[in-house]
């Protein structure tokens, strides 16, 4: 298997800007810390983002539906005005979307890539020997669970994202790729939940289709895709590399509101529960990526 590290300023400016957007579902990005970040390093006549990304907020909450796909479209273009053009051209938005959000969306980051750009050169200059490290790293722990790869005949494709607040974002149909972005690991104690963070990306990717519906943030069927992530994840890890199932246990209580907390399997199976008949399938499609 191929594991390949993407970096790119311009879909990092996407997430930048979505940092500055409160958003009502798990989606959120919204950071107060990282806006602090951002405005220490701002000069007088620097787009105030805070204040003119505001108008754009209700008007995304109300359609998000349509709209969460800004978090996706950037990856399928090369350059900004490659997105743009996909953007306008996306037949999922509607003139209104055109209007009210993606138009005025898209002078604010053309107007922010002034300086957003600078800023990101600078921190990957500053992060030159960390993400050699990382890499590094990242390939030897991902040929790890190689039978995934091997079973789906598929690679890794990595983007690491300095702008990223939180979670990640997992995208299909780069052709023989599982394919996420995930914030980068400044720090080496973060290492472990960024890996974390990219398998649940790729777990997504072929668990999704067990729930046999479109996936939604409104009906509840985001919510139980979440669930069977972290089930499989944790058999998987359990599995394959039982040196790390104490960490991501902490991690599932972590995400569950139980931080601190002692829970043992039977609280995580009760915890992110999922329909015994979907439970059935994640054991014996496990099974079956384990055989290879």
């Amino acid at each position: 298997m191929e594991v390949k590290f993407k970096y790119s300023k311009y879909i990092d400016l996407v997430f930048h800007v979505l940092a500055h957007m409160h958003v009502n579902n798990a989606s959120d990005l919204f950071s107060q810390k990282y806006i602090g970040t951002i405005q220490k390093e701002k000069h007088p006549g620097d787009v105030d983002l805070p204040t003119e990304i505001r108008p754009l907020e209700q008007y995304y909450n109300n359609n998000f539906e349509r709209l969460g796909m800004i978090n996706f479209l950037p990856f399928y273009s090369d350059s900004l005005n490659e997105l743009k053009q996909i953007l306008f051209n996306y037949n999922g938005f509607n003139k209104d979307d055109i209007n009210e959000f993606v138009t005025p969306f898209i002078d604010l980051l053309e107007r922010e890539a002034t300086f957003y750009y600078e800023y990101w050169e600078k921190q990957h200059k500053t992060l030159h020997d960390r993400i050699n490290v990382v890499e590094s790293q990242m390939e030897r722990l991902l040929k790890n669970y190689k039978c995934i790869f091997d079973y789906y005949k598929k690679s890794a494709l990595v983007y690491f994202s300095i702008s990223i607040t939180r979670n990640g974002r997992g995208f299909s149909g780069i052709k023989n790729y599982f394919s996420a972005v995930i914030p980068f690991p400044t720090k080496q104690q973060e290492f472990v939940n960024s890996f974390f963070t990219l398998l649940h990306e790729y777990t997504h990717q072929f668990t999704d289709r067990l729930l046999n519906t479109n996936i939604s943030m409104q009906d509840g069927s985001h919510n139980m895709s979440e669930n069977i992530v972290m089930l499989f994840d944790y058999h998987l890890i359990k599995a394959v590399n039982s040196t790390h199932k104490e960490a991501y246990i902490n991690r599932l209580a972590k995400l569950s509101g139980n931080d601190g907390v002692k829970i043992t399997e039977t609280g995580i199976l009760k915890i992110f529960d999922v329909p015994r008949e979907i439970n059935n399938n994640i054991l014996d499609l496990l099974g079956t990526i384990l055989l290879v």
